[in-house]
């Protein structure tokens, strides 16, 4: 992975598959963002982006002011890591009728530092300050 050092990816607040109210289509932001920062691919259904290079804390600022919306940006490098971290953890034993479902939040601002707590819905692991490796709990409806 050594060309992905240099690539961030981009998760934006609000803009995914259940947002409500969007009052432009992906299709423009990608073009909007591609015009100022070196965007590399965007996903439509999630508006997550993938682009060339820059400084985490930059391309968020710089991608709010376009979108108006907060982002989530990351290193290819701490995302690769953090998903063999959340591969390597132990799943879960559950009840039947519960699927394990395994996951990663991302914070837009560095969360406080300390413990984090599982809930009764998911298994939860920090990572670092922007990223918690989850396991959910989805209950199977027959």
């Amino acid at each position: 992975m050594e060309g992905s050092r240099s690539i961030v990816y981009a998760f934006g607040v609000g803009l995914a598959n259940f947002a409500a109210g969007r009052n432009r289509l992906p299709r423009q932001t990608a073009a909007d963002v591609a015009a100022v920062l070196p965007l590399i691919a965007w996903y439509g259904a999630t508006w997550n982006l993938a682009l060339a290079a820059g400084e985490p804390g930059d391309i968020a600022r710089r991608l709010a002011e376009i979108t108006g919306t907060s982002w989530a940006v990351l290193t290819a490098q701490d995302l690769t890591a953090a998903l063999g971290d959340l591969a390597a953890q132990p799943i879960p034993r559950v009840p039947a009728g519960i699927r394990v479902t395994p996951g990663l939040a991302f914070a837009v601002e560095p969360a406080r530092p300390g413990p984090i707590g599982s809930i009764p819905e998911a298994a939860l692991w920090r990572f670092n300050d922007r990223i918690v490796l989850v396991h959910k709990f989805d209950v199977l409806v027959p």
